[in-house]
């Protein structure tokens, strides 16, 4: 009986933010529209080859924004929150209360924008680089087993036994880092932080690295010690390979998000 209540609950839950999504996207859309803005509208997760836009308006949550980011590279984005009540939107500074003013700015041409410093992810011996909008855990790809990685930050180098590491931009460092016991700072400074999660304590682990604020000229070198270890980039949905003996530079990028300041 418990358990069919708790059920419609969250059913009901789920309804509730389903309909705040729309009712707020057609808010959007119409707004929009009396403004004079011309718009084209895109479902997540769909292709963006050979699209371009000056602006990119995001809407759902935090996730919805990251994915952006990801997808878009010389544009402007910004968040709106669909549905704050049921929604993790940090990186979302629009709501529908101040969603009227923001177009209407837009029409106006008085937007300003300011830059999201980003991370970039540099396998050792590759060219490519993996951009990090929010943050990243370094872990086993098991979650329940133990990550083992050496780290090397400056002169000071150390073998971790933990649950995993996280290592955020400024912009994240309200997420899961802070959760972690990280610090909170401006989402517009240019520095990144480091934690590593629950550091296993026994008779020969003598730890250094414990977490802390880097200067946007330091990096962070890895070396893993799994044969199965994963990097998750920004959320679940980008995963990196990390197996034995890869070694991985984590620096900031010099590619940041363009979004618009506005509160």
């Amino acid at each position: 009986m418990r358990d069919s209540s708790i059920a419609r609950r969250q059913l009901k839950r789920f309804k509730e933010a389903h309909e705040d999504h729309y009712a707020t996207l057609e808010y959007l859309e119409s707004l929009l529209r009396r403004y004079g803005i011309f718009y084209d509208k895109m479902v997540r997760g769909r292709s963006t080859v050979g699209r371009s836009y000056e602006l990119v308006i995001t809407v759902g949550g935090d996730g919805t924004f990251l994915e952006a980011t990801h997808k878009f590279d010389r544009q402007t984005i910004i968040g709106l929150n669909s549905s704050p009540d049921y929604s993790v939107g940090k990186l979302c500074v629009l709501r529908r209360e101040n969603l009227e003013r923001f177009v209407r700015r837009l029409a106006e041409g008085r937007l300003s924008t300011r830059l999201l410093h980003r991370l970039e992810l540099r396998r050792k011996g590759e060219r490519a680089t993996v951009l990090i909008t929010n943050d990243i855990l370094v872990s086993h790809k098991n979650p329940a087993a133990m990550s083992r990685y050496e780290i090397h930050i400056g002169k000071t180098w150390e073998r971790q036994h933990s649950s995993g590491l996280w290592i955020s931009t400024a912009a994240g460092s309200s997420g899961a880092i802070y959760s972690a016991g990280g610090k909170r700072v401006s989402r517009w400074r240019k520095a990144f932080q480091y934690k590593p999660r629950e550091l296993h304590v026994g008779v020969l682990e003598r730890y250094t690295l414990t977490g802390g604020i880097l200067a946007e000229d330091e990096t962070i070198h890895l070396t893993s010690l799994m044969r199965e270890g994963a990097i998750f980039v920004d959320g679940s949905h980008i995963r990196v390979n990390f197996s034995f003996g890869d070694q991985m530079r984590i620096a900031l990028s010099r590619r940041p998000v363009r979004t618009v300041d506005f509160s």
